[in-house]
Order: structure tokens, then C-alpha cells, then sequence
């Protein structure tokens, strides 16, 4: 899958700037996040048709002077201050400034959520095995409706009065998760088309962020070129995760339906016996 990796000075390249952009997630994930964009660079400059600029990392995000060039929220939030108080700035220049500097920041967001997400799906087989177990026991131990319907023979009225009202309240819980396992049920079975349209989309946009960000040599000085370097070290990162994270939705897709599917069919039985417990009271 991964041809054309051939060029170790590509792929040294690669590295560094993957190494640099990963720094802007939190150190839970950066590990994770690192692999998934040097992944897609060693991806990427096969498909992409071309080499990347043959300039040093460093001249790519040479900062300027007085300003970090760490990816980070707190880093941009320091640049947005200090743009904030730049009082030589035109006015119409921080505020494009300021607004490309938010993408950046949303981007940011964005990759770690989605690092998050796919993080947790990619946990799903560990112990899927004993959940279903566990929920198939817990309906082979739950009695028959019929066996439910018996009711002691010394309860008294109050007695009644009172389990009528707790299994009515019990059933009623039951019957909101039971619709609720029905409703994601649907979602879930939908997502594999929902998953395949996005996933082109998402390398689509990869791709074209890599080539952004492989443009050239910055300018020292040029502050709008700087932002929209950020912004798309910032989007390559977002999209590099959104396709880790639909990958691992995709392959954990039957494992989740599984398990899911487990627990509506408990739910069920523990309906059942809980509308024939209440018809009896």
C-alpha cells in the first residue's frame, strides 16, 4: 500500500514536519496523532504527483522574530494578543489575521476530539468477547413472563400498591432505553454509507492541505502567508485524524453493531418481563 517511499530525503522531510505539526496536540494523544499524519505524508507524495519543496523544514517555519511558531492553543492565543495589541497593524490586516488564526485554533480542536474519538473505537474489540457474554447470561437468568406473573401469595394491598407503581416506573425506563437502542441501531446500521461518501472527501481535502503546506519557503515578514501556513498545518492535522477516525468507526463497525444489538435484546427480554410482572399486580 505505502509505494513510492523510496526517497529518504522525502520521507526524512516528512518526519520533521510531522514531528513539528504533532506538537500542537495534547501529549495523551500526540503519540497517536504523530503516526497517523507521517502515515499520510509517506501517502501523500506518491499521489500528490509531485515532490515537496526541496527547501529545509526550517525555512518553512522559520517564525519571526518575537513569535512562537509551536502549533498549539496556547501559542496561537499568545499571536492573537500580541496581534490584539499591535497598534501599527491595519486594522482590515488583524482582522484577517485574527480570523484565520480562529480556523486555526477550531482545526486544532477539531484533530483532538477526533484523535479522541478514534481512540475509543479503536478499544472496542478489547473485552467485546465478555460484554456479550455478559448481557446473554443476564438474559438466560431472567425468569419466563409467565414465571414473572406469579406473584406472592402473602403480599397485601399495600404491598401491591407499592410494586405496581415501582415496576410501572422500571418498565417505563426500560421502554425509553429500548427506543433508544432501536434509534441507534438505525444510525449505526447507516453509517457505513455515511463513512464511505466522507472518507474520499476527507483524503480529498488531505491532500490538498499536504499541498498547501509543502507550497514554499516563507518570507520573513509576511505575516498573512505565516497564518495561512498555521491554517494549514492546523487542517492537515484535523483531516489526517478525520481519516483515522472514519477508518476505525469503520472497521469497529460490526464489533459496535454486536454489542449493541446485545443490549436491545436485553432490554427487550427485561421489557418483557417487566409488562408481564406489572399486567399481574
Amino acid at each position: 500500500m505505502l509505494h513510492g517511499m523510496g526517497n529518504g530525503s522525502s520521507l526524512c522531510r516528512t518526519r520533521h514536519r510531522t514531528m513539528n505539526i504533532a506538537s500542537a496536540i495534547k501529549p495523551s494523544l500526540r503519540s497517536s496523532l504523530c503516526w497517523i499524519v507521517l502515515g499520510w505524508g509517506l501517502l501523500i507524495a506518491p499521489l500528490a504527483g509531485q515532490e515537496p519543496d526541496p527547501a529545509q523544514p526550517e525555512e518553512l517555519t522559520q517564525p519571526e522574530e518575537g513569535v512562537s511558531n509551536e502549533l498549539t492553543a496556547k501559542a496561537i492565543g499568545i499571536l492573537l494578543e500580541k496581534l490584539e495589541g499591535d497598534s501599527t497593524l491595519d486594522e482590515a490586516v488583524k482582522a484577517s489575521l485574527t480570523e484565520t488564526y480562529g480556523q486555526v485554533l477550531e482545526s486544532l480542536s477539531l484533530a483532538e476530539e477526533n484523535a479522541r474519538r478514534a481512540a475509543l473505537y479503536s478499544e472496542v474489540d478489547e473485552g467485546a468477547a465478555a460484554r456479550l457474554q455478559s448481557m446473554a447470561d443476564q438474559r438466560e437468568a431472567l425468569p419466563s413472563p409467565e414465571t414473572a406473573a406469579t406473584l406472592p401469595a402473602n403480599w397485601t394491598i399495600e404491598n401491591l400498591e407499592k410494586q405496581r407503581e415501582s415496576e410501572r416506573a422500571e418498565v417505563e425506563g426500560l421502554h425509553s432505553q429500548l427506543d433508544a437502542a432501536d434509534a441507534q441501531l438505525v444510525e449505526l446500521r447507516s453509517r457505513p454509507v455515511q463513512i464511505g461518501a466522507r472518507l474520499p472527501e476527507a483524503r480529498s481535502e488531505l491532500l490538498e492541505a499536504e499541498r498547501i503546506l509543502s507550497a514554499g519557503p516563507l518570507e520573513a515578514g509576511d505575516r498573512k502567508a505565516r497564518a495561512e501556513h498555521a491554517l494549514a498545518r492546523a487542517r492537515v492535522l484535523a483531516r489526517a485524524s478525520e481519516v483515522e477516525l472514519l477508518l476505525q468507526e469503520r472497521d469497529s463497525q460490526p464489533q459496535r453493531l454486536a454489542l449493541l444489538q446485545g443490549r436491545r435484546d436485553l432490554l427487550a427480554s427485561q421489557v418483557a418481563v417487566g409488562e408481564a410482572r406489572l399486567a399481574a399486580i
